[in-house]
């Protein structure tokens, strides 16, 4: 039976933890949060109030020599795993806590400058309170007590906000307090309201590909998004946006082989964030969820879970993933369940560790900015490619008139040029025919947004053409003789 019990802040003061909280740390002045902890329940056990802290998911390390199993030391992961302040916290008599797991550890919330006691037992550490003052912290001034260890460790306590100094105890480093969520004072992990906070006139472009196996067809496309409306609602987010879309199928089997559709759209439309009960897909639970955090996701008829990561970009945004990025499709998640005996280990692999598993990249103020995602016949990628916020452009961003027009330009080869195999895997011919060429000729290759992704020259009319560093993706070539006149162009596919 759980009891509400009361320790909060109104109630009384110096307690190392207040029921309630949300309380983010930072450790080592890290640019982001590592760690988030919040009691999850709490209960009376005689004379004592227990409260159990959240617990993370974490990868497990010795997996590797585990016999019969993979020779891999992130193939596992190991659930419902205590943090820095330990799994319980245990509230005795006369101002005595206990933290409670894989240390036994006590805090003396009532004692005085000067006094001591015995810290943690089995490692012979002692505390002393070495001075009691005023503090700024989250900008009010607060009383802190300073508790100096015998190891010369430090743990700062503050009268209303618990523990705001705790070290990496027989390591090195300090957690500090960044944030309280539910009091809103201090640092916030950014959730659903902040992933999805865009402003009219911002721009955002996606590239992105589908495989569609079952129907042979192949889908690449270039979306981008200008932002004219938004509608802030009790759990919802909606857009009024003008999108351009760029894009092409092509049908590699039944014939007529080698079937093009270049397709261009333009038109405005609205688009619905929701925060839970969602009804986008299922990863965007991750938006709400803290670092390490378990993610479980029901997908390709099998249940994988992954582990949530919270980092900053190279422009210091908040970004949450889940999983590893996988852009060549190569599917890879089967025997994903592996019988597992060790106490709380996961009894499958981490997913993560998988290629052809989903990935899902979240960032502040930009939404999703990459997917993957795998089954059987079908997959999918897309990623944001740039944006415009503020006026400042990040990333590539193509003009209007590009998209527009684009696939028109490429939309026919010309007859004075072969390539065969198209698609090509490793590596494919060109040949050059129909009337005279002036060589050397230069190939261009270009990839959907336009950009030039790499040149060849052609000394005479037949030419291999090796896949190299070439990404798996719809290309656009031109081919052009020393006068620099268009000898041929077309579409070319990578697969």
């Amino acid at each position: 039976m759980l009891f509400t019990i009361g320790l909060s802040v109104s109630a009384q003061s110096w307690k190392p933890f207040y029921k309630g909280d949300t309380v983010n740390f930072k450790f080592n002045n890290s640019n982001i949060v590592s760690n988030t902890i919040w009691v999850d329940s709490a209960k009376v056990v005689g004379s004592d109030s227990v409260f159990y802290l959240n617990r993370v998911f974490i990868n497990c390390d010795t997996c590797l020599h585990i016999p019969g199993y993979f020779n891999c030391d992130t193939c596992f992961a190991i659930d419902n795993q205590p943090q820095f302040l330990q799994r319980t916290i245990i509230k005795k008599e006369n101002g005595r806590y206990l933290l409670n797991d894989t240390s036994n550890i006590e805090i003396r919330t009532k004692a005085q400058l000067n006094d001591s006691w015995m810290f943690d037992a089995a490692n012979s550490i002692s505390a002393q309170v070495v001075e009691v003052s005023l503090q700024s912290v989250f900008g009010v001034n607060d009383s802190v007590k300073t508790i100096k260890l015998s190891n010369n460790d430090t743990i700062k306590l503050s009268k209303n906000h618990g523990l705001i100094q705790y070290p990496n105890l027989y390591g090195v480093g300090n957690y500090c307090i960044t944030g309280i969520e539910n009091r809103n004072l201090g640092e916030h992990v950014p959730d659903f309201w902040d992933i999805f906070d865009f402003n009219v006139g911002d721009v955002f472009q996606y590239v992105g590909r589908i495989n569609d196996d079952g129907n042979w067809r192949i889908f690449e496309y270039v979306k981008k998004y200008y932002i004219l409306s938004k509608i802030n609602a009790t759990n919802k987010i909606t857009y009024d946006v003008q999108l351009i879309e760029n894009g092409v199928e092509y049908r590699f089997a039944p014939p007529p082989y080698g079937y093009w559709h270049p397709y261009i759209y333009n038109y405005t439309t609205n688009i619905e964030f929701n925060n839970p009960p969602l009804t986008q897909p299922q990863s965007d639970l991750i938006i709400n969820k803290y670092n390490h955090d378990k993610f479980i996701s029901d997908e390709c008829y099998e249940e994988y879970f992954y582990i949530v990561r919270v980092t900053a970009d190279s422009l210091n945004i908040y970004t949450k993933t889940i999983g590893k990025p996988n852009f060549s499709f190569m599917f890879n998640v089967e025997n994903s369940y592996i019988p597992c005996s060790i106490p709380n280990v996961y009894s499958s692999i981490n997913a993560d560790i998988y290629s052809g598993a989903t990935y899902a990249e979240y960032k502040a103020g930009l939404g999703r900015t990459g997917l993957s995602y795998g089954c059987f016949e079908f997959a999918k990628y897309e990623l944001l490619q740039g944006y415009i916020k503020n006026g400042d452009t990040v990333g590539v961003i193509t003009s209007d008139g590009i998209l527009l027009h684009l696939n028109e330009s490429f939309s026919t080869a010309q007859n004075n040029i072969t390539i065969y195999p198209n698609p090509f895997s490793e590596k494919t011919s060109i040949e050059i025919k129909g009337k005279q060429v002036d060589f050397p000729c230069i190939l261009s290759l270009y990839n959907l947004q336009g950009q030039l992704i790499r040149k060849e020259k052609i000394n005479d009319n037949t030419f291999v053409l090796n896949k190299e560093q070439l990404q798996n993706g719809m290309y656009l070539y031109a081919n052009r003789d020393v006068a620099n006149n268009i000898v041929g162009k077309g579409k070319l596919l990578v697969q």
